[in-house]
């Protein structure tokens, strides 16, 4: 008799795979939400679970799409970790980058006005304002 195994443990290379590419550039993701996003996207082109690309590039791209699409149907948001550096012109302002992937998946651009609110002493909350309507989009 054959034993079945479980989704999670047929694919546990690939998920630890996303988990550590989504770790090296910064984002905290759930393995839940790695999981699922990645399970959108096979289905998005009428597959089960396809095979990871090679390139880590490419796999963290369309994980940050998925899983923001995914987050947002559920009120959820993407959370990155980075570090504040010094502006350097002597104001003492800080900056932050923001990756280009992390950007695309939110739909930001050069330009969008963002909202910070301070959520605890190391954690920062931006959104993006739609100037048109005044209203905030995580």
């Amino acid at each position: 008799m054959s034993k079945s195994i479980s989704f999670e443990e047929q694919y546990r290379m690939d998920v630890e795979r996303m988990l550590r590419c989504a770790q090296d550039a910064g984002y905290i993701v759930a393995e839940s939400d790695l999981i699922r996003a990645w399970t959108e996207y096979s289905e998005s082109i009428c597959a089960t679970w396809l095979m990871l690309p090679e390139e880590n590039d490419a796999l963290l791209s369309i994980l940050l799409k998925h899983i923001e699409s995914t987050n947002a149907s559920r009120g959820g948001s993407i959370k990155f970790t980075t570090t504040i550096v010094d502006a350097g012109d002597g104001t003492g302002d800080g900056m932050i980058e923001i990756p280009d992937e992390l950007l695309a998946a939110l739909g930001w651009h050069e330009g969008d006005v963002l909202n910070v609110k301070v959520r605890e002493p190391s954690v920062l909350v931006l959104e993006r304002l739609d100037e048109k309507k005044g209203a905030q989009t995580e």
